[in-house]
């Protein structure tokens, strides 16, 4: 069968009942009754079921926080935080909490697209309340491995203020990794080496974040953190039949360490103008080493980095009405990476090149937007 899902997005659009369309063709509005019938859990559950929007949780990697935000809004402003991403924030805020949720396009009523042609915002209830959320999951593999996970997530409003926490842990299993044979074959047809290969992954890992919002000196001010520490093993046998017998091992072990804490502050100045204020710090710490053992020789590889990021922001709006409106500002980073190796092949160690090296970068840019709509049905 062939189906053609933007005619059926667009179809979703103008077909369902459940929603109401502000006075703006740039804006429309779901409320959460839109979404009850598919029972959400989380605001992210209810982001993915936008007609026609596709989720973009950003990217964390890029330099600098332009364009790495993603798509969605949360009351209508970006969260302030980059390692923390997108889906997990949505994750944390509880279906129950959503009031609707804005699809916004072209830059209405002022909006930074930052590129995205759609956005998403999700605007939580006013109400004070304390909603709480938590799932388990277990997975089972034939060779007697588990893997299971645990979630929960709190919220509290109170007046103007929100706080929000989630806590996630887990283990999983690379099912891609198994046993079986292994062959290889010379060009004239012989057998060049035959072995049995015997490979288990697995990561566990914890995540813990957390976020607070709430009104200080005449505006909005916004607290993100978050710590992540993630662990992979892996165990490979390789046992060899012909034409030699022996049995090479290889023991590969990661550790990833990141934190990060993240301040936001807007606040309009008159009726027209506005300024958001962003900070942000990240740290990360990772580590790797592998053993191979072949009966004859042992190698042992050893490698450690740590990294960091510093950026702050700021940016003024100005908005002269729902068809023109400007905003510049600038950002300042800095970035490096401390990385050392290490390898010793039977207990003595080997000279690498380059086994320590620094990389650091300062970095400073101004940017400028002008939001200009002409005609109302552009």
């Amino acid at each position: 069968m062939i189906r053609s899902t933007p005619l059926l997005a667009l179809a979703a659009i103008f077909a369902t009942p459940a929603f109401a369309q502000t006075g703006s063709p740039d804006l429309l509005v779901f409320p959460a009754s839109f979404f009850a019938e598919a029972q959400p859990a989380t605001a992210y559950d209810m982001v993915l079921r936008v007609p026609g929007f596709a989720f973009d949780a950003g990217d964390a990697d890029v330099r600098g926080l332009a364009g790495s935000g993603g798509n969605v809004l949360i009351d209508g402003r970006r969260p302030a935080a980059k390692g923390d991403t997108l889906d997990a924030i949505l994750k944390r805020i509880p279906a129950a909490a959503v009031l609707r949720v804005e699809l916004i396009r072209g830059g209405a009523n002022g909006v930074d697209m930052q590129g995205a042609a759609l956005l998403a915002n999700v605007v939580r209830r006013g109400e004070a309340a304390v909603r709480g959320q938590a799932e388990a999951s277990l997975g089972y593999y034939g060779d007697g491995r588990t893997a299971p996970a645990i979630r929960a997530n709190i919220s509290r409003r109170r007046g103007d203020s929100q706080s929000e926490a989630s806590l996630y842990l887990y283990r999983s299993i690379d099912d891609e990794k198994g046993r079986g044979p292994r062959m290889r074959i010379n060009a004239d047809g012989s057998l060049r080496e035959r072995a049995r290969y015997d490979e288990k992954d697995g990561f566990r890992g914890a995540e813990l974040s957390a976020g607070h919002e709430q009104s200080l000196a005449g505006g909005r001010l916004q607290l993100t953190a978050s710590l992540k520490r993630a662990r992979e093993r892996a165990d490979t046998n390789l046992q060899f039949q012909a034409p030699i017998h022996g049995l090479e091992q290889v023991l590969e072990l990661e550790t990833t360490n990141n934190a990060e804490i993240g301040l936001g502050w807007s606040r309009p100045l008159d009726k027209q103008w506005s300024l958001e204020l962003t900070a942000l710090k990240r740290l990360s710490r990772d580590h790797a080493s592998e053993r191979s053992d072949d009966g004859n020789e042992v190698e042992q590889v050893s490698a450690d980095a740590q990294g960091g990021e510093s950026i702050v922001r700021a940016l003024l709006r100005w908005q002269h009405s729902d068809a023109l409106s400007m905003e510049g500002g600038a950002e300042a980073a800095y970035n490096y990476l401390d990385s050392h190796s290490a390898l010793a092949v039977n207990n003595v160690a080997v000279l690498l090149p380059a086994a320590n090296v620094r990389v650091a970068e300062r970095r400073a840019e101004g940017f400028g937007t002008i939001l200009w709509h002409p005609l109302s049905t552009l």
